[in-house]
């Protein structure tokens, strides 16, 4: 028994977005799954083979670090409501190696809806690019109207980095999204017309973009660093979280030597709603 509606109801009054309590359910679900233990029967040895799954699934620090933090929280609460006689994690040390800049930089799934759900429109677009499709800041600043193609429900990168070429697939949401802003501004079929404007209506530079996701991620109360490439970084991480191989991670953010569309296919639409 996990106290379930209980649970909620306490991160609820706490002030946790209604996304973020559902993850930490499904965080408990699946700690419950890799431990193979009733609550009241984990061990600091249990905590441990919580860890090492996620270790040997090569997630960063930050992202397992979230995790534990999750689960500590709620033991942290069955112990203040005495449904458990004894906290484990009063008796475990969590040791991890150092994280890296890079991984500092990474958001948490939760993070990540916290700033959607307070995003209007344009930064909705902005986060779509840098982290939806996984554009570098350069790439995200050179995209132009004619590389989006609601149709075929793609975003194509004309020149990333060393000149190559790819064809990035969305997901229903961010199509439908990118229809929508499309519709928002006055666009023509001229040649590299920017996607982006800032007021002045010229071509969005990526320090003007990073500074409205500073301003959204205040607002979203979400206090991890935000960077451009933070997000590709994030994007990355939760992919591999999400089943998908890393062959298939890297060529969709561009580090593989193909330069087609045909590996792109195997992310499936789903793997990426998911996100």
């Amino acid at each position: 028994m996990i106290h379930k509606a209980s649970y909620k109801e306490e991160l609820l009054i706490l002030g946790y977005h209604k996304l973020s309590v559902e993850q930490r359910i499904r965080n408990i679900h699946h700690f419950i799954r890799i431990t193979q233990k009733e609550l009241q029967q984990v061990k600091p040895s249990d905590l441990k083979k919580y860890v090492n799954y996620y270790q040997q699934k090569a997630l960063n620090t930050h992202t397992i670090q979230g995790y534990y933090r999750s689960i500590e929280h709620y033991f942290s609460y069955l112990e203040r409501e005495k449904l458990i006689k004894k906290n484990p994690f009063n008796y475990y040390e969590l040791q991890l190696p150092k994280a890296t800049k890079a991984e500092r930089e990474i958001l948490t799934q939760e993070e990540i809806k916290q700033l959607y759900t307070k995003a209007n429109l344009q930064q909705t677009i902005i986060l779509h690019l840098c982290y939806g499709c996984g554009l570098r800041a350069f790439e995200m600043e050179q995209i132009t109207v004619k590389d989006i193609d609601t149709i075929q429900k793609t975003v194509t990168v004309q020149k990333g980095k060393n000149n190559k070429y790819r064809v990035i697939p969305v997901s229903e949401k961010i199509n439908q999204d990118l229809i929508n802003y499309l519709e928002t501004i006055k666009y023509t079929t001229m040649k590299n017309q920017p996607i982006l404007y800032n007021k002045a209506g010229t071509r969005l530079k990526r320090y003007t973009a990073l500074i409205m996701l500073k301003r959204l991620a205040l607002k979203a109360s979400v206090k991890a660093k935000i960077t451009l490439h933070g997000l590709r970084h994030s994007i990355a991480t939760h992919l591999l979280e999400n089943g998908v191989q890393l062959p298939q991670v890297q060529a969709f953010l561009g580090h593989s030597q193909m330069e087609t569309t045909e590996i792109y296919t195997r992310i499936s639409k789903y793997q990426l709603k998911k996100l």
